[in-house]
């Protein structure tokens, strides 16, 4: 009985700090480019946000409907989007206990709770106007409603359930293709024929649920700017395994939005504490093989799928933020290698002590640093709006891309100008070429001054391009300025 007190004790604790960093990362933190996109597009008619969803958005229209039905009860602006996803992260800790204590126990799901709480990556997704935290909430019911489907003579309405919580899934985000391909080799390799008629009930039903949105799949998915990524590289593989488990954010590497490549030593110590997560899939398998292998492979063919479409493409398919909904995986098996630590008087207890310490201040030490160091803000908007106030004069235009910059810019500044905002189209191999063109025609209103604000994704060769046309139609180059990844040039008009 005490060591059940102490248990929710300590949960009560790790639960309350990790509300403590979302509430306060939620309200100090910048806005940036995909949240600003995201609050415009749920503020659209619903007719709206599907055709956007449709031919300018690499994401499915589920989270911006969702998040439209939340601002219509609670108001607009980024503090209340945010709050959805700060909702979600209550709800995903509470499936994250529920599913963890039904495969291995109390002491295993309370652990990674605690784990998540402090996760610098959970930190921020619970805080930002992003569909990830409800991806996350929703890729656990379907593990969770897919254990209980195959459990012995359960009913067949699981599997349509089941089912629908797929298609739920591929409504919110596309990136939920890489957990369903977990989902399916775990199902072939240990359930095998033997619930053939489930999973094909599944399917059926994902698919009708899916059907409505299946003419727009082709126009959505093209949208994405893939094609504008670089491409993988060993520092990026190395980041997405340190962030996925609780070795990044130390030293300016494997950011949440960027961060400089590791080095050998700093690979070897961001990548340490996932020797904690095969001690707890060692340790789950002796409790329950087909929950660790359910749990395992929900984590691990995602990263490798994800790696695997990377090098096949040749540039970076899923940044490691993408993968944020994975984690909860990871962390179960890392829990269930400390759970001794629960339990007074048991063999190997120091040591499972100390390997939760190292984990906890791994976790600490990440989500202290996930926005208060800038070395994690690459995204200064808000810096940037700040700049062209300060030097903004009667007279100037202000061109932006890529599309819906402009709005992003204009939470912080909204300048008195003649303003263009360039579409950059990732289907068209011209892309920067088009652009270029946009801005000549807009300098047939001869401003004195044009500021150009740049910010990925984007060709490569569009800054030289746009500059190219400027200084053709009678500007001078003045500076560029960097903040963090945003970029602002300056062009001068000739005076004759």
């Amino acid at each position: 009985m005490c060591g059940q007190v102490a248990r929710l004790v300590v949960l009560g604790c790790f639960f309350l700090v990790g509300l403590l960093l979302r509430l306060e990362s939620l309200a100090g933190r910048a806005i940036w480019y995909d949240e600003a996109y995201s609050i415009w597009a749920s503020s659209q008619p619903l007719a709206r946000i599907v055709q956007e969803s449709a031919t300018n958005d690499p994401h499915p229209p589920g989270y911006y409907l969702l998040l439209s039905a939340w601002s219509s009860l609670t108001g607009s602006g980024l503090m209340t989007a945010r709050a959805l996803s700060l909702v979600f992260w209550v709800v995903s800790a509470a499936l994250t206990y529920r599913l963890a204590s039904e495969l291995f126990g109390p002491d295993t799901g309370a652990g990674t709770v605690c784990l998540l709480s402090l996760h610098a990556f959970q930190v921020i997704a619970a805080a930002e106007a992003r569909m990830y935290m409800p991806l996350e909430a929703l890729g656990l019911v379907a593990t969770w409603l897919l254990w209980r489907a195959t459990r012995p003579q359960a009913p067949s309405g699981r599997w349509l359930a089941y089912g629908l919580s797929v298609a739920a899934l591929a409504y919110v985000s596309y990136y939920s293709v890489f957990l369903l391909a977990g989902h399916g080799v775990w199902l072939g390799a240990t359930r095998g024929r033997r619930h053939a008629k489930g999973a094909a009930l599944a399917a059926a039903a994902a698919l009708l649920a899916y059907l409505p949105w299946l003419p727009f799949l082709p126009g959505s998915v093209t949208s994405n700017t893939v094609p504008w990524r670089p491409p993988p590289d060993s520092g990026w593989a190395v980041a997405l395994l340190m962030t996925q488990s609780y070795g990044g954010h130390f030293r300016g590497v494997a950011g949440y939005y960027g961060g400089r490549s590791p080095g050998p030593v700093e690979a070897v110590v961001g990548i340490a504490p996932l020797a904690l997560s095969a001690v707890g899939f060692l340790v789950s398998r002796k409790k329950c093989a087909e929950a660790a292998f359910l749990v395992g492979s929900s984590w691990a063919v995602p990263v490798a799928v994800a790696a695997a479409v990377s090098l096949a493409l040749g540039k970076i398919a899923a940044y490691p933020y993408h993968l944020t909904y994975v984690q909860p995986y990871l962390a179960v098996l890392t829990s269930a290698a400390v759970e001794r630590a629960w339990r007074p008087g048991t063999p190997g207890r120091a040591v499972a002590l100390l390997g939760a310490v190292a984990v906890v201040a791994y976790a600490a030490a990440g989500a202290d640093a996930a926005w208060r160091d800038l070395r994690y803000q690459p995204f200064r908007y808000d810096l940037a709006a700040g700049y062209l106030r300060r030097l903004y004069r009667p007279g100037d235009a202000v061109a932006y891309a890529p599309q819906g910059l402009r709005r992003v810019m204009h939470y912080y500044y909204q300048p008195q100008a003649d303003e263009l905002q360039l579409y950059v189209d990732p289907r068209r191999r011209d892309a920067s070429r088009k652009a270029a063109e946009a801005v000549r025609g807009f300098l047939g209103r001869r401003p004195s001054r044009l500021w150009v604000v740049l910010t990925p994704p984007l060709p490569p060769d569009l800054p030289e391009l746009v500059g190219q046309e400027v200084v053709g139609a009678g500007y001078v180059r003045g500076p560029t300025v960097m903040f963090g990844a945003v970029r602002v040039d300056l062009f001068v008009r000739r005076v004759p």
